[in-house]
């Protein structure tokens, strides 16, 4: 009797011994996909502050070639000089910092120079491909199917570039200190100070 019993005992080990590494491969493909969509989920939430990051810099572009007095350039040198532009007796700030590249961990960013060396576009120097493909805001409507992270080119746009090349900044414009501070990721473009329009006397009123 107890000859018959040895054989189902040890039959019943091995099924116990199968199920557990069954169970085992299973909690560790659980993991194992977790951790991908973990990976995901920040990797696309990098790239989300990787264009509010851009955008900051695409409008500080702008806002450094709107402010461009008559005959000076229109575009940096260095992105130190979004921070206190260099060509104006005041204190005019386009940002409020220089980032740090949510990809790479850097304060080291990528820039496209035109034919004198000013900077004309502000990119990543992270490696990879975008997850996001589509569904850009206007102003990076060209980073649509781009490949690299480097593609996405954060520059000013073409309406400030237009309005860039025949600007004239009025005279006393700048006489005082002015810092503009509001530049950070995700707000909006801000339009510059202008000299408030002087006051008109009122006409003397006729007396009959």
């Amino acid at each position: 009797m107890r000859n018959c019993e040895r054989p189902r005992q040890t039959s019943q080990g091995g099924f116990t011994l199968v199920g557990t590494l069954l169970i085992v491969a299973v909690l560790a493909l659980v993991a194992a996909g977790s951790v991908r969509l973990g990976a995901l989920v920040h990797r696309r939430h990098a790239e989300q502050q990787l264009l509010d990051e851009g955008r900051a810099f695409s409008v500080a572009l702008g806002l450094y070639a709107r402010a461009t007095p008559p005959g000076q350039p229109d575009a940096p040198l260095t992105l130190q000089e979004l921070l206190k532009d260099p060509r104006l007796p005041s204190r005019l700030r386009h940002l409020r910092k220089i980032f740090m590249d949510p990809l790479t961990g850097s304060e080291q960013w990528g820039v496209e120079r035109d034919e004198n060396g000013r900077i004309m576009a502000v990119y990543s120097l992270a490696g990879g491909e975008p997850i996001k493909r589509a569904g850009f805001e206007p102003r990076f409507s060209d980073f649509g199917g781009k490949k690299s992270y480097q593609d996405w080119k954060f520059k000013r746009s073409p309406e400030e570039s237009g309005r860039a090349a025949g600007a004239q900044i009025p005279s006393g414009s700048f006489n005082s200190p002015v810092d503009i501070d509001t530049i950070e990721p995700g707000e909006p473009n801000v339009s510059l100070p202008t000299p408030a329009a002087p006051a008109v006397p009122p006409a003397p009123a006729k007396h009959p």
